[in-house]
């Protein structure tokens, strides 16, 4: 049997689950230790009982690259920058804070003093405009050493199409100045786009040192336990790399942790036989939701981290909310009841956890209402709960001010939550021309599957389905993540004026690259090779992407004519499904994208729910709960006590080490084979 770990570090909690080779499935949760997440890295194996020298695979989600761009916490960095170039960051793209209004600013992360101008220059065409002088150089180094930063980040004009200049001028930092952390723009993510090419390098830049300071910690810890192995980093785009080469390139690691929940709801999806659903994944501060259609995860290049920092490298499309668990409720101004973005966190976290808590949550909601019976919090890591004071800070903050029972203002409380959480969902999937009532619900995460009946019901979905360990979905997501490499090559030249050896030769050129990245991991074999390319029309700016496999690429271009009439076909069906109706001008390739995926051994979803049921569970019993203003007698089940088919009707409350599932009036719950509990209305 062999051993591997998965590790996803949260706000809250760091999540472990493992195949032990001698015990089989092991989980732990422990407290995040934000200062330095790899201390509860090594205290979640410690309390799962793993013996590092039996793991030949450690598979770690984290946050630190998110945190530390929000938090603007990260390293000094400098900017070189083309002469002229020095405000990009500012200038954006015309943009402002307040869509209706001139106020609100930008800081950029890093400031104008930190960016340094440099000359040389070169064309759209990748020809040069003017030379890069050994004196510029000269200047350039005696300019960063001066600034005595940390980083610098190398964005010329145009190197996308040339990047002769930037490695010159990386060579002489990196030369000049050993300790210094330099990054360019070319090795990342060479597309079009100044602004964007250049506030991705920042960021690069701005997370790296820290980044490669935390992996590195990580690896020095992990061989300190006698692990010989490099451990691997779940990806932006949902794959899996070495910790050496997500070191590298530090803008792949940005969404890690909510990347790894959404491949897990992937895989629970084709399991229960769906290929169109909605990941939910509610913890304690935020949820995150993505769109899987047709069995694929939505993805893109042009993402953003907030206004004026946009970051374009391939990663899911996820969209997150500040609705979850801890979310705080309170009457604003006009007298309205709110609920987040504000979390009370762990540290005092809600008030039934009784560690002094003094504003109303969304877990104190639930506490109130009977939905966690006090053996669910104690399983859930709360030793001294206390549901009187969830229920003073309620009436105080909330029944009072509104005229409400405290019930009734509990109530008020999740509607408002679960309306703000389906809200969102129905704007990801019509802006993508989706009917919602044609998709099922995976949802998990620490407060999840306590909301999944009620977005069922706001949003008319039929089936939603709850994974073995919910609150331990993202954590089982990275060892079901493949490794995936992406690559990009600029063309921007009308398509008839792309040759078909173009098209082959940059193919070729990316698979030997992931060929080269995949050794470097110890994988021989690609298992997939997808490229995207993206076109638009003459004269626009913003581009559609197109799908198609490589070896299907390199079939069509055995004939030129045939490979543009194939390539444009796709083009316009494509267009045309996003725009309505396609236009008569000439089609522009802007770029080929390509990834490199070698699949990997992973944890069956079969063999969790062996392990969770293995266990034996705890008699069911009986609690009353509240539902739609009506006190009902409610049944409490151990999940571990669940077997293939059996079915529970609700009210119910499926307890577990990991979370708590609420099965509200109207819904049947049954379980499969694999684990996975399906929510359907009852008949």
């Amino acid at each position: 049997m062999r051993g591997i770990a998965g590790i996803d570090v949260g706000g809250t909690f760091t999540d472990v689950i493992a195949l032990d080779p001698t015990r089989g499935i092991v989980i732990a949760k422990t407290p995040t230790t934000p200062d330095d997440q790899s201390m509860a890295v090594m205290a979640g194996l410690d309390d799962a009982g793993l013996d590092l020298t039996m793991l030949e695979q450690i598979v770690h989600g984290t946050t630190t690259g998110t945190n530390t761009t929000i938090e603007r916490n990260g390293a000094t960095a400098a900017l070189v920058t083309t002469r002229g170039f020095r405000d990009v960051l500012e200038l954006g793209r015309r943009d402002r804070p307040n869509l209706y209004g001139l106020g609100g600013g930008f800081e950029p992360l890093v400031p104008r003093r930190h960016r340094v101008e440099v000359g040389g220059r070169l064309g759209p065409d990748g020809q040069e405009v003017s030379s890069l002088t050994p004196e510029d150089l000269d200047a350039l180094v005696a300019k960063v050493a001066a600034l005595r930063v940390e980083s610098v980040a190398i964005c010329l004009m145009h190197s996308y199409a040339n990047d002769a200049h930037e490695v010159r001028v990386e060579s002489a930092l990196r030369e000049a100045l050993p300790d210094l952390y330099v990054i360019r723009s070319t090795s990342l993510y060479p597309e079009l786009g100044e602004f964007e090419r250049t506030s991705t390098t920042v960021i690069a830049a701005y997370v790296g040192p820290i980044m490669g300071w935390y992996l590195e910690n990580l690896d020095n810890r992990l061989k300190a336990r006698d692990f010989g192995r490099d451990y691997m980093v779940v990806s932006s785009n949902g794959g899996a790399a070495s910790h050496r080469i997500a070191i590298r390139f530090p803008t792949s690691t940005i969404l890690s942790g909510p990347a790894a929940g959404v491949v897990a709801a992937q895989r629970v999806a084709q399991a229960a036989g769906s290929d169109n659903v909605v990941s939910f994944d509610m913890g304690g501060t935020s949820a995150d939701i993505a769109v899987i259609a047709k069995g694929q995860i939505a993805q893109s290049v042009n993402n953003s981290l907030g206004f004026r920092l946009p970051l374009q490298v391939p990663m899911l499309e996820i969209d997150t909310i500040g609705a979850g668990g801890g979310s705080i409720a309170g009457i604003d101004d006009a007298g309205i009841l709110r609920v987040g973005p504000k979390s009370a966190g762990s540290v005092p976290g809600p008030a039934c956890y009784g560690r002094g808590g003094l504003d109303p949550t969304v877990t104190d909601a639930h506490a109130v209402l009977g939905h966690f019976p006090l053996d669910a919090l104690v399983r859930n890591h709360i030793e001294s709960p206390d549901i009187d004071a969830a229920g003073e800070v309620l009436d105080q903050q909330v029944a009072r001010p509104l005229d409400l029972s405290v019930d009734a203002a509990a109530e008020a409380v999740l509607e408002v939550v679960a309306e703000n959480m389906a809200g969102r969902i129905r704007l990801l999937t019509v802006e993508r021309g989706l009917d919602i009532r044609t998709f099922d619900l995976v949802a998990f995460g620490g407060a999840g599957p306590l909301h999944v009946c009620a977005l069922m019901r706001k949003l008319g979905i039929a089936r939603a389905f709850i994974p073995p360990y919910p609150g331990l979905t993202s954590a089982l997501g990275t060892v079901m993540a493949d490794v995936r490499h992406d690559f990009v090559q600029t063309f921007r030249r009308r398509l008839g004026e792309v040759s078909a050896d173009d098209f082959v030769q940059v193919v070729e050129l990316h698979r030997q690259a992931g060929k080269d990245l995949l050794a470097e991991q110890g994988l021989a074999d690609i298992s997939a090779h997808e490229v995207t390319l993206a076109f638009l029309y003459d004269g626009q700016r913003h581009s559609v992407d197109v799908g198609i496999d490589a070896e299907v690429l390199d079939q069509l271009a055995d004939s030129k004519d045939d490979l543009h009439r194939e390539l444009s076909a796709r083009f316009e069906a494509a267009y045309e499904a996003k725009h309505g109706s396609c236009l008569d001008r000439p089609v522009v390739l802007v770029s080929l994208r390509s990834t490199v995926v070698a699949e990997v051994e992973s944890l069956a979803l079969s063999m969790c729910a062996d392990a969770l049921r293995s266990g034996g569970g705890a008699a069911p019993y009986e609690v009353h709960a509240t539902f739609a203003g009506l006190r009902s007698v409610t049944r409490v089940v151990d999940r571990s006590s669940l077997g293939p088919g059996d079915t529970l009707d609700g009210p119910a409350i499926v307890i577990q080490r990991d979370t708590t599932t609420l099965i509200e009036p109207g819904f049947v719950a049954t379980d499969t084979a694999d684990g996975i509990l399906i929510i359907t209305e009852a008949s």
